[in-house]
């Protein structure tokens, strides 16, 4: 199947398979030019502003973030929910950094797709949970 012939919601179903893979490449294939990533939120340094492009979303947020855990963190797709572009998916994140400690939070992330790749991403979290592991 093309991205071109792909809903919205197999493409954030893809987006997901692509995400917990080891090879960022490909996902970054799945991220549209123009695509704008917000982490929601303003107590942690970095949430609140939209990261735009595929290589700073890459390069600048998600290879820093995964270099902290032992192997890759992986996502556990709980519900999708979709409307025509917009995609809503619950998800649980799951791993282990490098210094021993689990890691697992709730996330709730919303999509805009456009031709087939992801535009538009709002990721909501436990910001509390992320800023007590910062403190570690």
């Amino acid at each position: 199947m093309t991205a071109q012939a792909m809903t919205s919601k197999e493409v954030v179903e893809k987006f997901f398979e692509l995400f917990d893979a080891d090879d960022l490449v490909p996902f970054k294939r799945i991220l549209h030019p123009q695509i704008s990533w917000t982490m929601m939120g303003t107590s942690i340094p970095g949430f609140g502003t939209p990261y735009s492009g595929p290589d700073v979303i890459v390069d600048t947020v998600i290879a820093p973030a995964r270099a902290q855990f032992d192997g890759r963190p992986v996502s556990k797709l709980k519900n999708l929910i979709a409307a025509g572009p917009w995609v809503v998916a619950e998800i649980e994140g799951f791993g282990n950094f490098k210094d021993g400690r689990k890691y697992q939070n709730s996330y709730c992330i919303v999509f805009e797709v456009q031709d087939g790749l992801v535009k538009t991403l709002r990721e909501y979290m436990d910001t509390g949970y992320i800023l007590k592991l910062m403190q570690h």
